[in-house]
């Protein structure tokens, strides 16, 4: 009688290491998972912060190409108004007649 006592509880006791197996295979899966997606985040991140430093780059040259060439071009415009004042009086004077036309209508 003993021994079908211990029979009885062999099936459970093996169901109960199978699922405790199952778990464990499970659980470590799950972990597995986690540290590729941490991975893969991390090398996202990396990514995007070069990309992010290549745009601020870009925009630092962009801005400083705009800087030359608003300078270039104020003193291009100095150094006509310099050279032809009478024309740059006559062109500043036809444009204010065309604004205040404009304006009153």
């Amino acid at each position: 009688m003993s021994n079908r006592k211990s029979e009885q509880h062999e099936p459970a006791h093996s169901a109960r290491t199978e699922s405790g197996s199952y778990s464990e295979r499970a659980t470590a899966a799950a972990h597995d998972a986690v540290d590729r997606i941490g991975e893969q985040a991390e090398r996202a991140e990396e990514r995007i912060r070069g990309a992010a430093g290549d745009v601020r780059r870009r925009s630092y040259e962009a801005r400083d190409r705009a800087r030359d060439l608003s300078d270039e071009a104020t003193m291009t415009a100095r150094s006509y108004l310099r050279e032809h004042p009478l024309a740059s009086l006559a062109v500043a004077f036809g444009v204010g007649m065309l604004f205040s036309s404009i304006m009153r209508r």
